[in-house]
This record gives C-alpha cells, sequence and structure tokens, in this order.
C-alpha cells in the first residue's frame, strides 16, 4: 500500500494517523453500554497499547497505517487494513493480549494470539509471531 502507488503525499500520511491516533485517544470517553446494548467500556490499557502499537507500526512499515481503527462491544480496540488479496484485523483486548485475524486468498479466515509483551519486548521484530505475520500481508498486499 504505498502512498507514491495511491497518490498520496507524507504530509497526507501524517495526517491520517494524526487522525487515526484521536479516533484512539476518544475511546476514553465510552463507557459501559456505550452502543446502547451491553458494551464494555474500552480500558485505558488497550487505548495505551493501540497508540504504541500504531507508532511502531509506522516506523517500521513506513506507509502501511492501518486504514481504519474502531471499538468492539467487547472493549477491545481493532485496527483494520485492506487490500486487493485480503483483510487483516489487529485487536487488543486491555487484559494483555493482541490477536491478529487475516484472509487472504487462502479464503481461510487464520488467526493469531499473543501476550501483548512480546509485541512490544525488546525483541519484538523476531520474536512476534503477529508482527511477523502482519508485515508479511502488508508486503504482499502492496
Amino acid at each position: 500500500m504505498e502512498y507514491a502507488a495511491r497518490g498520496r503525499s507524507a504530509e497526507a500520511l501524517q495526517q491520517a494517523v494524526f487522525e487515526l491516533k484521536a479516533k484512539i485517544t476518544s475511546f476514553k470517553s465510552l463507557e459501559q453500554n456505550w452502543d446502547g446494548d451491553s458494551a464494555e467500556a474500552i480500558p485505558e490499557s488497550a487505548i495505551e497499547a493501540s497508540l504504541k502499537f500504531l507508532e511502531r507500526v509506522c516506523q517500521f512499515s513506513r506507509r502501511n497505517e492501518p486504514v481504519s481503527v474502531a471499538p468492539s462491544p467487547d472493549g477491545e480496540i481493532a485496527f483494520y487494513w485492506n487490500h486487493c488479496n485480503g483483510y487483516a484485523e489487529v485487536n487488543f483486548d486491555g487484559k494483555g493480549a493482541v490477536t491478529l485475524c487475516w484472509k487472504d486468498e487462502s479464503e481461510e479466515m487464520q488467526l493469531i494470539e499473543e501476550d501483548i509483551s512480546i509485541i512490544f519486548g525488546a525483541d519484538w521484530i523476531d520474536n512476534s509471531h503477529v508482527w511477523r505475520k502482519l508485515y508479511s500481508f502488508l508486503r504482499h498486499g502492496s
């Protein structure tokens, strides 16, 4: 998803990331039952992890920021990516887990879940299965 290929500038990238950060931060205001159907409040730990993850994605894999981010009724924050061969979603639950779900040309939804300490650990590039698979997905979707 190179911006040059999509006709977007570095300023557009910065603006998109700024908007994603602002949206994540706005989830602090979501209280219990925010959707009118018993949704859980978004934990501060999920917000902090999501902001940190967004920074890492943008620093390591420039121009591959998520296309959107949203709260889920179960109290998670979900990032979304799309490309012509598939779809990926990364979820932070605020309880210490990060989950990657993706679907590519194989037609089967796949899932990896790991402890958040792995994706934010010192050797995260080598040790995080979530990061390695997401990076591979983004690289092949460019």
